[in-house]
């Protein structure tokens, strides 16, 4: 049997494609006439034409269709596209953004390096120091030498008491108007005791006025008696010193006896 070929009916393409092998239905692939495959080759130009021609209007709304889905995804992808460079735009702040705070931190980590040097040396520098303050200590805790002669020098201090007008006081002596003259105040050391010096011009007691001087060491009430020891003990020289060229000193020693002076070297109540 011989092979049998479709030829369009409205604009003559001869199809390639054996009948035998094609469906009901079949488009020209030049100007698109759809036809039926059953249809004999002798049905009128006529039927045929208004055939193509509807289906040539339902091929225009199909690619009129197409074409507005084809709008719809061009308009998605530009949408698409448009987010894209908004995320591509992000993604480049963000990493700007993570540089510039890298950065940072590396600078911030330099300068504690710096910091944490400088505390370390600090710390060794204020060990050194600990070091010195508790030798220092140790040094203060031990009586110095020259701390210990100081100490020994005021312990056993001098009193110089130079009585004015001696030649007059005398004369107003002897009659009884002035029998006795006193020296200032004085410490035997700077938290020690408090003493006066006492001049007696006709001397005392009874039996011996007008022949000799009597002289007293006089202990007052001092600011520092709670801390002192009672009944005072002491050895103090006293002596007289000659102005006139003969120099004729007189120095006698006075030595505490608490024994034998019944309360008069006890702690003072009054001055």
């Amino acid at each position: 049997m011989e092979t049998e070929y479709i030829d369009c009916a409205s604009c003559g393409f001869k199809c390639t494609i054996p009948k035998d092998l094609l469906s009901n239905f079949v488009f020209c692939q030049r100007c698109g006439l759809k036809r039926n495959t059953t249809i004999t080759a002798q049905a009128g130009p006529s039927s045929a034409g208004i055939q193509s021609s509807h289906d040539l209007n339902m091929a225009n709304a199909h690619f009129l269709k197409l074409g507005h889905e084809l709008d719809v995804v061009r308009h998605k992808a530009s949408t698409v596209h448009i987010h894209a460079e908004m995320l591509m735009n992000t993604l480049k702040e963000l990493q700007r953004l993570h540089q510039s705070h890298e950065i940072r931190l590396k600078n911030t980590n330099v300068r504690l390096n710096v910091k944490s040097a400088e505390l370390l040396k600090l710390h060794e520098e204020s060990s050194k120091s600990i070091g010195k303050f508790d030798q220092l200590e140790q040094l203060c805790k031990k009586p110095h030498p020259k701390l210990l002669e100081l100490e020994a020098k005021h312990s056993s201090f001098q009193y110089i008491w130079k009585i004015q007008n001696f030649m007059y006081i005398q004369m107003k002596a002897t009659p009884g108007i002035q029998t006795a003259v006193v020296s200032e105040d004085f410490y035997t050391k700077p938290y020690g005791y408090k003493m006066r010096l006492q001049f007696i011009l006709n001397g005392e007691p009874e039996g011996i006025q007008f022949k000799y001087l009597s002289f007293y060491l006089v202990i007052m009430q001092g600011e520092h008696d709670a801390i002192l020891d009672w009944p005072i003990k002491y050895t103090a020289v006293l002596s007289l010193l000659d102005q006139s060229k003969r120099k004729d000193y007189y120095s006698r020693e006075l030595e505490s006896d608490a024994i034998k002076y019944e309360n008069t070297f006890d702690k003072p109540t009054t001055n």
